[in-house]
């Protein structure tokens, strides 16, 4: 009689869902009336009976929550999404089943949840409602993919696919890659970044303890927006990549792992914020084990990411990584400054934005430099370009503030201040040896002619006008060798 009792039961939860789930999706509902199913349909997620039912019926948990999400971020409500949210968290407290309620939570609710940032910007909202909503997000992300009691199972995993190897298997890691993967075709450029920053926050945020972990996953990551660059391992003196396709198919032979054909824009962003996920989240960059050469592997990726960029032109999202990698670790970048330097500063920027951006990375690769106490190298790699720009014409290089814009060449003045002693000495050194060398005969012989949109004579004067030391003339008239003194 208790089983006829209780199956009755069943059956009418089921049919409260179907009428719900129906009036979620009608079309000719009014909007007042919406939210009225609406709270009717949250309400039943957080009633406890209802609950009892949905622990022996995890797929349809997740198939009525995907239905009511979808409802809610179309009409914008940021309450309902918090209360599902909630919910969610406190449901996966509660049953036994976790590693199936992860692999739906990824297959059927992850990319919505991700979705709710869409309708933020158009409600008007305090900053600390907006921060309240990105921390829901991430603790629900966090508690049901990688809770700490998983963190045995998916780091075996990860090493595994690193190894090529298929001793060790996790449902969750293989399901969230072919999720990551399929946003990367599937999704909305937005909804892929934040997809993967959270992702990867979450992911730091519990295993933080294991580095190793931290770089396998933000390899793979990486990976699954079309970077992989080579890398030479102790073992061999060769480059290899760490990554390929065929060991994501050995180590997760039912994962469909989506090949990224070109490196688009999205791909740039997502390493951007990767980058500043890792930063934010202190994570180290040494494997004391040698198993993940990441450092080099990083050295490798920033190259990989000029490569993919045209080298007569300039974007907001290239120096927003670069500015990244600064931040993350001096180190990554400073070995290849003059490539980087020589890209970035004598491309067009066209627009207010790029110029902007270049404001911020130029002013940060200077303190990188002061930071190391290697101003000097860096302003020898600044004189280093006059060889580059004898080879360009003069109508492929950009206005003299997109070179050297006001702002940096003001922090720039107050470091050479700041200097110690010594190091004042050998930079002036420096300097001097190349306005005797390279600057004074040039403007001797250019007297005249025009730099900058000025003759030679007032150009001078107004740059003295603006930099109270010698030193940042002397760049600026270096920069703009004798050939290209003639300009615009």
């Amino acid at each position: 009689m208790h089983s006829i009792e209780k199956a009755n039961t069943f059956c009418f939860y089921l049919y409260y869902f179907q009428i719900l789930c129906e009036l979620l999706k009608s079309d000719s509902v009014y909007k007042n009336s919406k939210c009225v199913i609406l709270e009717c349909s949250v309400c039943v997620l957080e009633d406890t009976n209802f609950q009892h039912y949905f622990k022996q019926h995890l797929e349809q948990f997740f198939d009525y929550i995907s239905v009511i999400l979808k409802v809610v971020i179309s009409e914008e409500n940021v309450d309902f999404c918090m209360r599902i949210l909630q919910t969610i968290c406190a449901f996966n407290k509660q049953v036994i089943q976790k590693e199936v309620f992860s692999v739906l939570f990824i297959q059927k609710a992850l990319q919505l949840t991700i979705k709710i940032l869409e309708c933020i910007p158009s409600q008007h909202v305090t900053d600390s409602s907006v921060t309240r909503v990105k921390f829901e997000i991430f603790k629900c992300v966090q508690q049901v993919i990688f809770p700490k009691t998983r963190f045995k199972e998916i780091s075996l995993a990860l090493f595994s696919l690193f190894s090529g190897k298929s001793g060790h298997h996790s449902a969750t890691l293989e399901t969230l890659l072919e999720s990551l993967s399929s946003a990367v075709v599937n999704s909305k450029p937005d909804a892929t970044v934040h997809l993967f920053s959270i992702v990867l926050q979450a992911f730091a945020s519990s295993y933080k303890g294991d580095t190793v972990s931290v770089h396998r996953m933000f390899i793979a990551m990486c990976f699954l927006v079309g970077f992989n660059p080579e890398v030479k391992l102790n073992s061999t003196s060769e480059c290899k990549s760490l990554l390929k396709h065929k060991k994501f198919k050995k180590s997760f032979p039912e994962c469909h792992i989506q090949k990224v054909l070109e490196i688009n824009e999205t791909s740039m962003k997502v390493v951007r914020n990767l980058l500043g996920v890792m930063s934010d989240a202190s994570i180290g960059l040494h494997d004391i084990s040698g198993e993940i050469p990441f450092q080099d592997w990083l050295q490798g990726l920033m190259s990989a990411v000029f490569s993919c960029t045209s080298k007569d032109t300039v974007s907001v999202v290239l120096l927003e990584v670069m500015c990244a990698f600064i931040r993350l670790q001096p180190l990554i970048i400073e070995p290849n400054i003059r490539e980087v330097l020589e890209h970035v500063m004598l491309a067009k920027k066209p627009t207010e934005e790029i110029r902007v951006t270049y404001v911020t990375f130029f002013c940060d690769v200077l303190k990188m430099f002061v930071k190391l106490s290697r101003l000097q190298k860096f302003v020898a790699k600044l004189l280093s370009l006059g060889t580059t720009l004898n080879s360009k014409e003069v109508e492929e290089l950009p206005t003299l503030p997109d070179v050297l814009p006001a702002q940096f060449c003001t922090e720039f003045q107050i470091a050479v201040a700041l200097l110690p002693g010594g190091q004042t000495v050998e930079l002036m050194k420096t300097l001097l040896f190349h306005l005797n060398q390279d600057c004074i005969a040039v403007l001797e012989k250019q007297q005249g002619k025009y730099f900058g949109g000025r003759q030679i004579e007032d150009t001078v004067q107004w740059l003295q006008e603006q930099f109270s030391c010698k030193s940042c003339v002397t760049l600026v008239i270096f920069i703009y060798s004798e050939e290209h003194l003639n300009t615009h």
